[in-house]
């Protein structure tokens, strides 16, 4: 006999009661937050049923759609599953329902949030720290080269004068001089919003490789707001002004020198002084305005990963690749009925992964070219500058300089009838990536940032930084400038040039030299060996594109779930959707799509 408990208490069902419920996998899909919902169904009404729904005869003139309360759903007392009840309308018989059911709860949950809506801990204090870890630390402070930051403010001379300097490290320690025109960015761990997110929302995380991964849990969303507050003061002083004067055309005091001429002129002068306030900051205001889908959808995308929200109420997030590729199984044998029905799937040809840049970030929007429009033009990569010299080039040809991120073309320039042909920066190293015809899209609502060498004094050391060129979401403007979802990876401590260790943001995998740092192995780049593609799609789509549907029937489909891997017949299977039917009789067998894996 099932049980459906709501609010913590069990609800009287009629006699004849069926509760069927519909869960597709929300392991595959790419542009949706798929989950389970069941088929509307009738609670009778009782003062029971009354006083556990609160009155619901009244819900249309109180709640907006309904009323949302927590449900759980048992059989002979085995939990079956658990989520949110709807109570959609009721008449003096009855009161109709349906349930929202593990990530389809989630997914009912978060309908119109955004990140902003989220609790992410609430205002702190400011104090720096030598180096910043997950999980010690939320956020993390390393350099970042943005000429464009303060332009179109009071501060724009100011910011070229000490060279564009975001969250600058010098000699050992965060440059911290009082009034100086500079900017503080706090970075918050990708690991820690995500798990802010699924726990604001009631959906503790059992499994989070965002927060083991090596390379994963040092990711980090880019912000282009300035935690600093500058403020302006106006105040009077004396000034003096020096010269000679016959006569005095000034009203105010003079000295004079030992011939009796006027040559200082004492006078009243208006200084403004710029103090930089850094005190108290909240998560949530260094976060992209984006919805809370969007983030979701946009981290699975770029990174290959599988959500999902256990029977229990509780999130798992895995690679997708892993989840393939598994050599265990639990054997089905026992609990399937017949014989199978298999749908050959369609075989996809290549596939084409997108990214979404930053379209008020100029490095984007001028200095972006797609290096696929002539392919016969695209040569070998080269790790350095010097390497790139050495080549014996053709004209036009196109080169990327792994260690810059950058690609180089090799063109003329006529000066006074001569043409001089030099390599000449042509893009930076951020293009979608393509493999075969009518490829499969997808696309991650995210992107990153390009990499520099940058030495902010002649003689003085290089270090290797993030670059943006992207106005300031800051205090100073009239109008807020946001951006996009851009992510980083926050390496920890590395030398510099001289030798002198600073904190070491990347979009990579590589140091200063372009050598591999130690226990990398991602960047943030589709392409590459440590590229997104390599590391954590190509094992996926081998077997995507030739993917098959296999559908058997299940005795007890509530015993399934989609993160097992499932053994029948000596082949293996990962659940693509299930028909879960419960009654009085307690759960009816069901048809179960499966993808052969």
């Amino acid at each position: 006999m099932f049980q459906l408990l709501i609010n913590g208490e069990p609800v009287d069902m009629a006699p004849d009661a069926r509760i069927s419920i519909e869960e597709e996998s929300p392991v595959f899909d790419k542009d949706v937050i798929p989950g389970g919902f069941s088929f509307p169904f009738d609670l009778p009404v009782t003062p029971r049923n009354t006083r556990i729904l609160g009155h619901p005869g009244r819900i249309q003139s109180l709640v907006q759609g309904g009323l949302d309360l927590p449900f759980q759903l048992f059989n002979d007392g085995l939990f079956i599953g658990a989520g949110t009840a709807i109570i959609q309308k009721a008449t003096d018989r009855s009161y109709s329902a349906f349930l929202q059911v593990a990530t389809g709860d989630f997914a009912g949950k978060i309908v119109g949030k955004k990140l902003i809506d989220v609790d992410f801990g609430g205002s702190r204090t400011w104090a720096y720290k030598p180096e910043y870890t997950f999980p010690e630390d939320d956020f993390a402070l390393f350099p970042i080269y943005n000429s464009e930051f303060m332009k179109g403010t009071q501060f724009e001379a100011g910011w070229a004068t000490n060279k564009c300097r975001l969250n600058s490290y010098e000699e050992g320690l965060w440059y911290d001089v009082e009034n100086s025109i500079m900017a503080i960015s706090p970075f918050p761990y990708l690991a820690y919003v995500v798990n802010r997110i699924f726990n604001y929302f009631g959906f503790p995380i059992d499994e989070n490789i965002l927060a083991t991964d090596p390379d994963l849990k040092q990711l980090v969303i880019y912000n282009n707001r300035d935690a600093s507050e500058f403020t302006t003061t106006v105040t009077e002083v004396d000034k003096t002004y020096a010269g000679v004067y016959e006569t005095d055309p000034f009203n105010g005091d003079y000295i004079l020198d030992m011939n009796g001429q006027r040559i200082l002129k004492v006078f009243r002068a208006k200084v403004s002084t710029i103090t930089r306030g850094l005190d108290t900051w909240d998560l949530k205001d260094f976060l992209p305005d984006i919805t809370i889908s969007d983030f979701i959808l946009a981290i699975r995308n770029m990174f290959n990963l599988a959500f999902t929200v256990t029977s229990k109420g509780s999130l798992l997030i895995r690679k997708r690749k892993d989840l393939v590729k598994s050599g265990k199984a639990v054997s089905l044998d026992a609990k399937v009925i017949g014989r199978p029905l298999i749908t050959m799937g369609a075989t996809v040809a290549g596939v084409y992964l997108r990214w979404t840049h930053e379209e008020n970030d100029l490095l984007f929007s001028e200095e972006f070219k797609d290096i696929y429009a002539d392919p016969l033009l695209l040569k070998p990569s080269v790790n350095t500058m010097d390497e790139l010299e050495e080549i014996v080039p053709t004209i036009n040809e196109i080169r990327l300089i792994t260690t810059y991120g950058q690609y180089y073309q090799y063109s003329g320039e006529e000066v006074d009838g001569v043409t001089t042909y030099s390599w000449k920066f042509f893009s930076n190293d951020f293009q979608d990536f393509k493999i075969g015809e009518n490829p499969e899209e997808f696309t991650a609502k995210a992107s990153t940032l390009p990499m520099i060498h940058y030495q902010r004094l002649t003689g003085g050391p290089f270090i290797r930084c993030p670059e943006a060129k992207q106005l300031s979401a800051s205090i100073l403007r009239s109008t807020s400038l946001p951006c996009s979802l851009r992510l980083l990876f926050y390496r920890g401590m590395i030398d510099d040039s001289l030798g002198t260790s600073y904190p070491y943001g990347s979009s990579d995998a590589f140091d200063l030299n372009g050598a591999l740092l130690p226990g990398a192995t991602l960047s943030l780049k589709w392409d590459g060996a440590t590229g997104l593609y390599n590391q954590l799609w190509k094992d996926y789509l081998t077997w995507w594109n030739t993917r098959k549907v296999v559908t058997w029937t299940i005795i007890d489909p509530s015993i399934l779930d989609f993160f097992t891997v499932y053994a029948i017949e000596n082949n293996h299977y990962l659940l693509k959707k299930r028909s879960l039917s419960i009654s009085a009789k307690g759960p009816q067998p069901g048809d179960c799509e499966f993808y052969l894996i």
